[in-house]
């Protein structure tokens, strides 16, 4: 009572507030898995599987090259072909969900 005869008055108590916690594991879009390439002629074919498919997934590919150049590329398929170049030939590739969200960059590479 005596505060509030010298007016100054209790702060208010925090109430705890329910918080319903977003699962953010389902948020995570998987990496690709098992990306590899093989040489066959002047092409590198690289594959790679898709570790938990949805409808409308696509995946994005880049060339890896020493200018630092890229060009993107889209594909409802697991396979991407680029020209073989003397050395090591690699790609990066993420898995795209219908929505937009993508996944981490899984390089793949070959000798």
């Amino acid at each position: 009572m005596n505060l509030l005869v010298a007016g100054v008055e209790p702060e208010p108590e925090e109430t705890a507030q329910a918080v319903d916690p977003k699962d953010v594991g389902t948020d995570v879009v998987p990496k690709v898995t098992e990306l590899s390439g093989t040489r066959q002629g002047d092409r590198v074919v690289f594959t790679w599987t898709n570790p938990s498919p949805l409808e409308g997934d696509s995946f994005i590919w880049t060339e890896v090259k020493v200018s630092g150049e890229i060009d993107p590329q889209q594909t409802p398929e697991t396979t991407a072909t680029v020209p073989a170049a003397t050395g090591t030939v690699c790609i990066d590739v993420m898995l795209r969900r219908d929505d937009g969200r993508a996944s981490e960059t899984v390089r793949g590479c070959v000798e």
